[in-house]
């Protein structure tokens, strides 16, 4: 990972904070409904790669059985494709499709009936081909992901959603170089 990249463990720490916040709701719903989305953004290195996905959300399982001392907490799937479009060292652009699947741990924030949220991610993502911008080049087409975002729901039922997110994408040291990327993104969803 680069010196720049978001550590696992501090990732973590987020959660379990977030997770352990006595502010948290305790009364907002425990899963999360299927839900389309399209997201955009870009890597936060200077290479400045445009990434666009589209996306869909799944309830996984109840998570009644895992003890917490604040608020709902609820896990999801998070299945997309999308593309990266990278300058080339060429001057030239080059678009690469990738496909990606996380697990998402989301946990509400604020009093009953807010509507904001927390989502924590892990999963793994796919690409066409080995990523390889003007100077930053990837050296597996198969990378970890790790994602956190901070997101609101609104309308009927909260069928809408609005989430920011931060992504961090590497191979996890599996093979050299391992420079990664950082990613910001912006979310729109909606159930169905």
């Amino acid at each position: 990972m680069s010196a720049t990249a978001p550590r696992p463990f501090a990732v973590l720490v987020l959660a379990l904070a977030a997770w352990a916040s006595p502010d948290a709701c305790t009364a907002q719903e425990s899963s999360l409904a299927s839900r389309f989305y399209a997201d955009a953004g870009a890597t936060s290195s200077s290479e400045r790669t445009r990434i666009a996905a589209l996306g869909w959300l799944l309830p996984a399982p109840d998570l009644r059985w895992l003890p917490r001392n604040a608020g709902p907490l609820s896990l999801h799937w998070d299945l997309s494709i999308g593309a990266w479009r990278a300058e080339c060292a060429d001057g030239g652009h080059r678009t690469f499709t990738q496909l990606a699947g996380l697990a998402v741990w989301r946990h509400g924030l604020g009093a009953q009936g807010s509507g904001w949220f927390v989502d924590i991610g892990l999963g793994g993502v796919l690409f066409d081909h080995v990523y390889a911008a003007r100077s930053r080049r990837f050296s597996t087409a198969f990378q970890f992901t790790q994602a956190l975002g901070l997101g609101y729901r609104f309308g009927p039922n909260g069928t809408y959603e609005v989430s920011a997110r931060a992504q961090h994408v590497s191979n996890g040291g599996l093979k050299k170089p391992n420079p990664g990327e950082n990613l910001l993104r912006l979310r729109l969803a909606m159930g169905f």
